[in-house]
C-alpha cells in the first residue's frame, strides 16, 4: 500500500527486463479497478577494453534488433522502414535501413548499447556497409548516452553495391563512460536495391 508517497521503489530488478505491475486505489469506501504498468529497465553499460572488445554480427536475430540496441529516434514512422532484420548480410545475418519504399529525406538512427570506453587508448569503430542506391549513410557519435549526437564519424557512405568493410578512430574524448555509436540512414526514396545494408560492427 502506497500512501502520501510520489512513488515506490523496487529492488533486485533485472536489467533490460520488461516487467508488469499491477496496480489500484483504495478509495477508503472501496478499492478500483487494476490496472497495468509496463515497463523495461535498462541494459547494463557494456565496458569496452582491448581484451574485451565490442561486437555484433547479427547472426542470432530472426528478426528486429539486438537486444539493447535502439531504433526508435527519426522521421520514419512505419517499423518495417526502419533499421531492422534482414537475413543476407555479408557474412549470415545484418540489418537495413529503406530508402526505396521510405519517403524522401525520411531518416533513422540505429544506436549501440551505451559503451564505456575510458580503458582504451585509441578506440575504433569498424563495420561493414553497402549502400548500392539508398540515400545517405552517417555515422555520428553520442557521449551522453545518446541523448545527443553531434560529433560526425563518416558521412556520404553512398553508391557502394559491394560489402565494404571500414574503420574510423574516435575523436579523444574528456569522458568516453558514456558512449554511443549511432547509425544513421537517409531515405532518397531511390529504386531498385535503394537500401542501405549494415553488418559486423565492432569497438
Amino acid at each position: 500500500t502506497i500512501s502520501g508517497t510520489p512513488g515506490f521503489v523496487i529492488n533486485g530488478l533485472t536489467p533490460s527486463t520488461l516487467y508488469n505491475v499491477r496496480v489500484k486505489s483504495d478509495c477508503g469506501d472501496g478499492e478500483s479497478s487494476f490496472i497495468t504498468i509496463s515497463f523495461r529497465t535498462p541494459c547494463l553499460t557494456t565496458i569496452v577494453t582491448g581484451d574485451n572488445p565490442f561486437s555484433e554480427d547479427f547472426n542470432t536475430l530472426t528478426a528486429g534488433i539486438p537486444e539493447c540496441w535502439d531504433n526508435s529516434e527519426g522521421t520514419t514512422s512505419y517499423y518495417d522502414y526502419k533499421w531492422n532484420y534482414y537475413s543476407a548480410g555479408e557474412f549470415g545475418a545484418g540489418l537495413r535501413f529503406d530508402s526505396y519504399y521510405n519517403p524522401n529525406g525520411y531518416t533513422n538512427k540505429l544506436k549501440t548499447p551505451v559503451l564505456d570506453l575510458t580503458a582504451l587508448s585509441t578506440p575504433i569503430v569498424g563495420f561493414s556497409y553497402k549502400n548500392p542506391n539508398g540515400g545517405d549513410f552517417s555515422v555520428l557519435l553520442s557521449t551522453d548516452g545518446g541523448y545527443t549526437d553531434t560529433i560526425v564519424i563518416a558521412t556520404g557512405l553512398t553508391s557502394t553495391s559491394t560489402w565494404t568493410d571500414v574503420e574510423y578512430n574516435l575523436p579523444n574524448l574528456t569522458d568516453a563512460s558514456y558512449v554511443v555509436i549511432v547509425f544513421q540512414g537517409t531515405s532518397n526514396w531511390g529504386n531498385g536495391d535503394a537500401y542501405i545494408y549494415l553488418d559486423n560492427v565492432f569497438v
